[in-house]
């Protein structure tokens, strides 16, 4: 199972940071997720959602991308779709938006932003774990979740998810 750990990263302080005690800044940030193929690229038709399970907690997202929406990896074969799933362990809380409604309610990513919702500024991935997010800052999560989750942003074609879980998993099929 992949996990990833927050980094704190410094520079600039933006609207959306905090001061920790020695006065490093702390900035929200979007990484994108290294699968096994390489890095999905913010490539609108990329990812194509296919299905969506949830039970108990937990969210297998079933999808198909095209390979010319990852970028990295030389073990892709071009002109090629790949079905993978994304499996979320221990989900506690999911925030999804129809895609172009998504981007009319926070153009340039500020109008969700107070909310936590919206992802930081597009980095090119569209699958992205965000660091130090607001999203999960804002939670009132139960004891037994606090700093053991962390925020992940999915766009697919049509579809925007911003979920807060434990971990996952990316299987190619």
């Amino acid at each position: 199972m992949i996990r990833n750990t927050n980094k704190r990263h410094a520079g600039d302080v933006p609207a959306a940071a905090e001061i920790a005690p020695g006065g490093r800044i702390i900035i929200e940030k979007s990484v994108p997720v290294k699968t096994a193929v390489g890095i999905f690229e913010n490539y609108r038709d990329g990812i194509i959602l296919e299905n969506i399970e949830w039970q108990h907690r937990q969210m297998v997202f079933y999808c198909t991308i095209s390979s010319h929406a990852i970028k990295n990896d030389e073990n892709i074969k071009l002109d090629r779709e790949y079905n993978f799933k994304i499996i979320f362990e221990d989900v506690i809380s999911l925030f999804h938006a129809e895609y172009d409604t998504y981007e009319a309610i926070c153009p340039g990513r500020k109008g969700l932003k107070k909310y936590g919702y919206a992802k930081p500024k597009v980095n090119g991935s569209i699958f992205e774990m965000i660091e130090n997010s607001n999203y999960i800052k804002a939670l009132p999560a139960r004891e037994e979740y606090v700093g053991k989750v962390r925020h992940y942003c999915l766009t697919t074609y049509d579809d925007v998810f911003n979920i807060i879980a434990k971990s996952y998993t990316v299987e190619f099929l």
